[in-house]
């Protein structure tokens, strides 16, 4: 069957409602067994039908306006226009009482106001279920943000936490517009204190620059510059850069309203290594304290420019020491495959390396000593000394040793090293490499000797053949190429010939040695 549609149930007609519990019956028959055994009523008063009245079916003429005047019709026009101005949607009630309420909720991330808590605490649930630091929660999770509650200042119209530690700013903002500033340290004065801050960057400009890796270290500095010198400084509000100024003068001017600023200040700025604080430290019209303590000298920008430097120049030693780290390995992964005389040799190398060092370390240690600056004089003998050693070394002729006196005293050896330790057989490979050591001149003359033998020599002769210049057709030749072959074969078969040569090498200093043969 299915339900009935609300179409054929309004065609029904009239509903009859039970009075008692609401329910709605399509008779009155049917409403009376109902109040008859659900309510336990058996007389019910029904409603009398009204009877019909009859009406007289001729209308009354309709009465003609009259054409009205313009004033009244401007003053009609107004009056509607104010209703339907009063009709309009204003502000809605709710705002109101936002704006006129002492106590609202704000939502910590939108900065939404509410009237009461429980509204902004669903609102943060639906919409905003994070904890303090922005991640995520469960919306009963004791972490989640809380509304924070407002109170109107009614004076200044400022939402603030707490009315009680409110410093309400209409009076200051009345006194600071009459009110002006005096330079402590020369006697100029300043309407606000934008121009006094100008005035001391430009005019006492003597500053310490000073860099910190962390806040905690500029706090712990802080607080104990202020401990030395007995001096207090109070943070700037709505100041950029971070400024703090030095509050301890207590004496007044003599022109009325007017405070005296010391120039003493802090500046601080981020920088990508910290925070670098620039610190005017001349006092004027107080007591205090200097302030120079060793403790905090490497934090002073001159010392870190300096650190950066040397930490360059260690990179570029450690890059060269992992060249030569690298090098070092991989000859001892080869030295492990290597043969005894090749090991031998390393070990000849090493011993070198070894003096290297000693020499190094002992000019290193001169050179740390002499910390002093070479004079003009001390600079050209330095560059004759040079000279006459470049001399010596290419004059390598006849070398004539000094004559010594049984009385003066061996000299001194400091970098050396003796073989004493090693065995026998280091010492005799040794002896044969150094008798083994062979010239160019030699090795020359070995490999003519292998190459050209005393033997006598093919004599290689040419021997041109005749050229036929023939048409074709016009005759053959008389000469068959067989026989050719045999005459060339017989003629380049005759007596060797001995040839004798000399030869001469000069040896050249730039490595390029100079053959010279003599036929």
């Amino acid at each position: 069957m299915g339900t009935k549609s609300t179409v054929r149930l309004r065609k029904r007609g009239k509903a009859f409602k039970c009075d008692l519990c609401g329910r709605k019956l399509m008779s009155p028959d049917a409403l009376k067994a109902h109040q008859r055994t659900a309510h336990n009523i058996l007389k019910v008063k029904t409603k009398q039908e009204a009877k019909p009245v009859k009406i007289s079916k001729t209308a009354k003429p309709k009465p003609i306006k009259k054409a009205a005047s313009p004033s009244k019709v401007a003053a009609k026009r107004s009056s509607e226009r104010n209703i339907k101005e009063n009709d309009k949607p204003k502000k809605t009630d709710k705002q109101d009482q936002v704006e006129k309420a002492k106590v609202q909720f704000e939502c910590p991330r939108c900065f939404r106001l509410f009237l009461t808590y429980f509204p902004a605490h669903k609102h943060i649930v639906k919409f905003h279920c994070v904890n303090k630091q922005g991640f995520k929660v469960l919306p009963n999770s004791p972490d989640l943000i809380q509304p924070v509650r407002l109170e109107l200042c009614q004076k200044c119209n400022r939402r603030v936490k707490s009315i009680q530690a409110h410093d309400c700013e209409t009076n200051q903002a009345m006194e600071d517009k009459t009110r002006s500033y005096m330079c402590a340290a020369c006697d100029e004065w300043f309407t606000n204190l934008k121009g006094f801050d100008d005035h001391v960057l430009g005019t006492h400009s003597e500053k310490e620059s000073v860099i910190f890796p962390t806040d905690d270290e500029f706090t712990k500095w802080k607080t104990d510059m202020e401990e030395r010198t007995s001096v207090n400084y109070t943070e700037v509000e709505n100041s950029d850069p971070k400024r703090y100024r030095c509050n301890s003068i207590k004496e007044k001017p003599k022109r009325s309203n007017t405070l005296y600023m010391c120039p003493s200040t802090l500046v601080v700025q981020d920088i990508s290594k910290g925070l670098e604080v620039s610190y005017y430290k001349n006092h004027h019209k107080h007591q205090f304290q200097e302030y120079n303590p060793e403790d905090y000298k490497k934090y002073l920008k001159s010392a870190v420019v300096e650190e950066e430097k040397v930490a360059e120049i260690k990179k570029e030693e450690s890059e060269l020491f992992v060249q030569f780290k690298t090098l070092m390995h991989g000859i001892l992964a080869d030295a492990e495959k290597a043969s005894e005389a090749t090991l031998k040799l390393l070990l000849l190398k090493a011993m070198d390396l070894s003096s290297v060092m000693h020499v190094h370390d002992e000019k290193a240690s001169t050179y740390i000593n002499s910390n002093q600056i070479m004079t003009d004089s001390q600079i050209s003998e330095a560059l004759e000394d040079t000279g006459t050693k470049r001399k010596l070394d290419h004059d390598t002729g006849d070398i004539k040793r000094p004559k010594l006196s049984c009385d003066v005293p061996s000299p001194k050896i400091v970098n050396s090293f003796s073989l004493a330790e090693l065995d026998s057989d280091i010492t005799e490979s040794v002896k044969n490499t150094a008798k083994d050591q062979t010239t160019f001149n030699d090795k020359y003359k070995d490999f003519v000797v292998k190459n050209f033998p005393e033997a006598e020599l093919k004599k290689r002769t040419r021997n041109d053949r005749k050229i036929m210049k023939t048409k074709i057709g016009q005759y053959k030749p008389s000469i068959s190429p067989k026989d050719i072959k045999k005459s060339i074969q017989l003629s380049i078969e005759k007596p060797r010939v001995k040839v004798d040569f000399d030869y001469e090498v000069k040896e050249q200093t730039d490595g390029c040695n100079i053959l010279i043969l003599k036929i």
